[in-house]
C-alpha cells in the first residue's frame, strides 16, 4: 500500500520540480523537513500551524509560497525511523491525512475518490474485454510497473507489486473516504 501510495503521488507531485521558484510543487515530510531557523522564525514557527493537521506538508508550503528555496534529497538507508506498522497503520494514516490533504472539502474529495476508483477499474475491465482493451490494460499495468521500478530508491517496491495495485488503492480509496466520513461524523479529526 505504500508502494501504491508513492505511486498515487508521483502522479500529482513532481519532486524534480520543487526546487523551481515558479513552480507550484513543494514538499514536507514529517521527520524529515530540514529548515534554517532564520526562515522558520520568519514563517510564525509551528505557531502559525498549531492546529494544523498536516503541519509538515502545511511547513513546505508556507516555505515555497515565502519565497524561500526549497531542495528534496533522497538518501536511502541514512535515516531510519518507525513511521507505521503494518497494514492497518497505513489505512489509519490514510485516515487521519487523506481528507485534511484536500483541505477538508467534500466535493474535491469525491472527486478524488472517483479518480481512484477510475484508476482501479478501468485498466481491470480493459484487460477483461481482450483485443486492443486489452494491450490498454496491460499497458497501464506496465506504466506502474515502471513507476514502482523508477522510485526504487524512495520506495523500494519490485515493478512485480503493480499486480497488487487495485487492491492496494481499493484499500487507499476506502481509507480516503472513512477520512472524509469520520471527519465529519466527528466534526474533527
Amino acid at each position: 500500500m505504500l508502494a501504491t501510495m508513492s505511486v498515487l503521488g508521483g502522479w500529482t507531485l513532481r519532486l524534480w520540480k520543487v526546487a523551481d521558484p515558479r513552480a507550484r510543487d513543494f514538499i514536507g515530510v514529517g521527520g524529515f523537513n530540514l529548515i534554517r531557523r532564520e526562515v522558520y522564525e520568519r514563517l510564525g514557527s509551528f505557531e502559525t500551524l498549531r492546529m494544523e493537521v498536516l503541519d509538515d506538508l502545511c511547513l513546505g508550503w508556507l516555505v515555497k509560497r515565502g519565497g524561500y528555496r526549497q531542495r528534496v534529497a533522497v538518501g536511502p538507508g541514512l535515516v531510519r525511523i518507525r513511521w507505521l506498522q503494518g497494514a492497518l497503520g497505513v489505512i489509519r494514516l490514510a485516515e487521519k491525512n487523506g481528507f485534511a490533504a484536500l483541505r477538508y472539502r467534500v466535493g474535491l474529495m469525491l472527486l478524488a475518490c472517483l479518480d481512484v476508483a477510475v484508476l482501479i477499474v478501468l485498466p481491470l475491465l480493459a484487460i477483461a474485454a481482450g483485443g486492443w482493451a486489452l494491450a490498454a490494460g496491460l499497458l497501464t499495468y506496465a506504466s506502474i510497473a515502471l513507476t514502482y521500478w523508477a522510485n526504487r530508491k524512495v520506495t523500494p517496491a519490485s515493478p512485480w507489486q503493480a499486480i497488487f495495485f487495485a487492491p492496494a488503492t481499493s484499500v487507499v480509496l476506502y481509507a480516503g473516504l472513512r477520512s472524509m466520513i469520520l471527519a465529519l461524523v466527528r466534526n474533527g479529526v
